[in-house]
Order: structure tokens, then C-alpha cells, then sequence
């Protein structure tokens, strides 16, 4: 396993049935993306070298470094994405 890689986005989030459709919609080719510690991205990049196919990675990013906060995604309902779907905060 490579130092830093913390799994797929899909496998790392959960939501509540009701709106686990439409998460997965929002999601979209994103929740086959690997999430990877920020300062472990370039050397997992150049692990990785020349993998066949689509292979895309997402950089953890503390909350106070997502971009505009004041203006989260919202779902039907009006409620924030965010705040419907859940991580395990150890990881």
C-alpha cells in the first residue's frame, strides 16, 4: 500500500439512505477517485507512474482550506451537501 493513500471517496463517505442517490449523483466519476493526504500527493503520484485507464486522485484538504464556505453545495431540500454526508475523521 502507498504511504498517504487513504482510499476511494466512495468507500470513505457515507449518507443517509433518503439522499444516497442524489450523493452519488453529485459524486458522479469523483467517487472512484483515490483520496490522498495533501503532503503525499506528489510522491504518490510518481508511485503510480503509468497506470492504465483513469486513474485520478483528490488531494485531502483540511476544511478551512475548502474555497468558500460561506457557499457550500446545496441538494433538494436546500440543505448543504456536506452536511448530509459523513467520514470517518481518523482516516
Amino acid at each position: 500500500a502507498l504511504t498517504g493513500v487513504l482510499g476511494l471517496v466512495a468507500d470513505l463517505v457515507s449518507a443517509p439512505r433518503e439522499v444516497a442517490g442524489l450523493i452519488d449523483l453529485a459524486l458522479g466519476e469523483t467517487a472512484q477517485r483515490f483520496v490522498v493526504r495533501a503532503d503525499a500527493m506528489a510522491a504518490v503520484i510518481a508511485a503510480a507512474g503509468e497506470v492504465p485507464g483513469l486513474v485520478g486522485f483528490i488531494p485531502l484538504m483540511a476544511t478551512d482550506q475548502v474555497n468558500d464556505p460561506q457557499s457550500p453545495p446545496t441538494i433538494v431540500g436546500g440543505h448543504p451537501a456536506a452536511s448530509l454526508i459523513h467520514s470517518d475523521p481518523s482516516s
